[in-house]
């Protein structure tokens, strides 16, 4: 090892050294125990870098009018080997349908397409990220999770590091991948790597040790290190102990740091090997040379690391994890590499497949591991010309786990797209499709669904993670009408809508579950009137609203909930008269030459010059109705104690707080 990859290695690992516990030999099945007792979720975030077109994963029904557009314009891509798009579909595509769209999955992704059927796949239409189509910045963007990432800016926090810092010590990122991401950057600025933990080859992740053959150069070499920095340090702690060498001797620092990396790398090694088999066939068998070697065996090696960091997640402190998956950059014969790529990644004994089988022997493992994919970009809606397609904006992101609620969250293939485009202004009746470098519109921010995933892994850490999702945030970002990312992990299905009066939301209205999966559970309108009950099952459900001194039209609605999410359930407010703050002066105003207090009071229905106020009977007069939400009242000095009475034409309210009793503001 190279001196600056030593170092390097030192900060990788140094501040992760004290954890886990002793270890025993142990069998796979007792391994089972100790991940599932753990209970942890973990996210795995896998990058396809080189801007990944998605739109030849996933394409649209034959014999339908978005078809017909979508194969005028790309069927170069498909290398003339069909001469019509109902060949293409029945050869290469594998129909399946969510929310009564059809639509067609690639057949090099049979495991994906398995995945989706069984309801643990989550496609995000229409997202962007990055929109400059440059593969550094945007890679950049992608992986600091934000939008205002300046390009070569290397640096700075990554999304995945500032999730691991809202979870705190007990959590690291563990990168699999030849090289450390930005994804996994720390919030510290002085040691980027704090919360990281680099593998490369789970089976040589220790430093360096016999290998079997006692004469060779490596064994004899491993030797003699071990054995010199064991000495040497015990003799400088004994030197340091004398007094004979200062308690910060520098060179101290690498005795230390021997240790701790020997120690660290031996409890791993010893975890994983351990576990019976050393390596299971199925990952093996990826990036060793046969007839199950992917494609790119670079990816084969990091889902064997990443279930190597799995049996050994209690040490690494493992709650996150980064991958990544090269070569989508296809500006030519795009068909060769893509299904390549989607068989290696997504496919019947492609990595994922191999992976998640293995973890089944795991009880509870499979259940708390999502695995999520971005990319730069997506590509541009037409082929090129060279059977491939270039830089575009838009794209899709697939979300994998036991734990997703699956389908399709947006329009998986937007009309638009094959409609004239109003927009252009030069050829008004050309449709995107038509134009040359029209891409995916993005109606999504690709923040929507990336902290709707830091939520799933550590709740609550979403704003924190990407702090433009704060919902005090007046320009939030965009996300597609009718689509939401809140039950993207929640069984069942949601009911949303919002709460008016004269045309204006309310916050903070409260809902009663009268029947249905959320009784009992607090639901609220938000800061924006709006509300969303998640995880409800197919069947009848009466949702009541409640606030004082509000009725409602309609007192209640029975909503139905059959296969899918129910939107804009609404409510109309209609206010009672009441106060909702009231104030008693500490100073005095003179009032037709007596002094007088002032009551300062925040409510509804005090209706201008109609409003009537006694305080323990007593008439007082009311000076100022600003509309049906303020009112002024100018009490003598003589009325010292009394209820409050309000009156109008058509209401009576006595307040809930006795005059006597009214907080008292100095500020006038």
């Amino acid at each position: 090892m190279k001196r600056r990859d030593f170092v390097k290695s030192v900060f990788y690992t140094t501040a992760l050294a004290s954890s886990g516990v002793g270890l025993n030999l142990i069998s796979r099945e007792a391994q089972a125990a100790i991940v599932a007792d753990q209970n942890v979720r973990v996210l795995v975030n896998i990058m396809l870098l080189g801007g990944a077109d998605l739109r030849f994963l996933f394409v649209p029904e034959t014999g339908t009018a978005y078809a017909a557009k979508f194969w005028e314009k790309r069927k170069d891509i498909y290398q003339n080997l069909y001469d019509t798009y109902e060949q293409a579909w029945n050869d290469l595509y594998l129909p399946t349908t969510s929310n009564g769209t059809t639509f067609g999955i690639h057949k090099n992704a049979g495991w994906l397409k398995e995945q989706f059927d069984a309801g643990n796949v989550a496609i995000i239409a229409n997202v962007v990220g990055s929109e400059n189509r440059r593969h550094d910045h945007s890679q950049l963007i992608m992986h600091t999770g934000d939008l205002d990432t300046d390009q070569f800016v290397y640096d700075r926090n990554g999304w995945g590091g500032r999730l691991a810092d809202v979870m705190g010590a007990q959590a690291n990122v563990v990168a699999v991948s030849h090289d450390v991401s930005p994804f996994c950057n720390s919030v510290n600025p002085s040691n980027r790597l704090e919360q990281v933990v680099h593998i490369r080859d789970s089976r040589n992740f220790a430093l360096a040790g016999a290998n079997g053959n006692a004469t060779s150069e490596r064994s004899v070499l491993a030797r003699a290190l071990k054995s010199y920095y064991a000495q040497r340090g015990a003799d400088v702690d004994d030197k340091i102990l004398q007094g004979e060498l200062p308690e910060n001797w520098p060179f101290r620092r690498f005795f230390n740091h021997e240790r701790t990396l020997r120690n660290f790398g031996d409890r791993v090694k010893e975890r994983v090997e351990t576990v019976k088999p050393a390596q299971p066939y199925r990952l093996s068998r990826l990036y060793k040379t046969g007839s199950y070697r992917l494609n790119n065996s670079s990816f084969g090696k990091q889902c064997a690391n990443l279930y190597d960091s799995l049996l050994a997640s209690d040490i690494l402190k493992l709650r996150l994890a980064y991958l990544e998956y090269s070569s989508w950059d296809t500006h030519r014969n795009e068909k060769i590499a893509l299904e390549k790529n989607l068989h290696d990644i997504f496919g019947f004994d492609g990595g994922l497949d191999a992976l998640t089988d293995e973890l089944e022997v795991y009880t509870g493992t499979n259940e708390n591991l999502v695995y999520v994919f971005t990319s730069d970009f997506g590509r541009q809606l037409a082929a090129n010309g060279d059977r491939g397609t270039d830089h575009g904006r838009g794209t899709y992101t697939i979300v994998i786990g036991r734990s997703v609620r699956g389908g399709v969250y947006g329009e998986m293939f937007p009309k638009r797209e094959i409609l004239p485009d109003p927009n252009d202004t030069q050829t008004p009746q050309r449709a995107p499709y038509d134009q040359l470098g029209a891409d995916i519109n993005g109606l999504t921010s690709f923040e929507h669904a990336l902290s709707a995933i830091s939520d799933w892994v550590e709740p609550g850490s979403g704003v924190a993670v990407f702090p433009n999702m704060d919902p005090n945030n007046p320009t939030p970002p965009k996300l597609e009408p009718g689509v939401s990312m809140r039950a993207l992990f929640q069984p069942g299905y949601g009911i949303s809508g919002k709460m008016l009066l004269n045309g204006y939301t309310l916050p903070d209205f409260e809902f009663n579950l009268a029947a249905g999966d959320a009784i009992g559970r607090a639901i609220k309108t938000n800061q924006y009137g709006k509300f969303w009950i998640d995880g409800m099952s197919d069947g009848t459900h009466l949702i009541q609203p409640y606030k004082p001194y509000f009725t409602f039209d309609p007192p209640l609605i029975k909503v139905s909930v059959l296969g899918g999410d129910v939107y804009d359930i609404d409510f109309n407010a209609t206010t009672v008269l009441h106060f909702t703050q009231a104030f008693r002066s500490a100073k005095t105003y003179p009032l037709n030459e007596v002094d007088h207090r002032v009551i300062l009071a925040y409510g509804y229905n005090f209706v201008p010059a109609q409003t009537k106020v006694t305080i323990g009977g007593t008439p007082i007069d009311v000076a100022y109705s600003f509309g049906y939400q303020l009112l002024v009242v100018w009490v003598p000095l003589s009325v010292t104690a009394g209820d409050i009475v309000v009156a109008t034409p058509t209401e009576k309210y006595t307040h809930t707080i006795p005059y006597e009793d009214l907080e008292i503001s100095t500020t006038f």
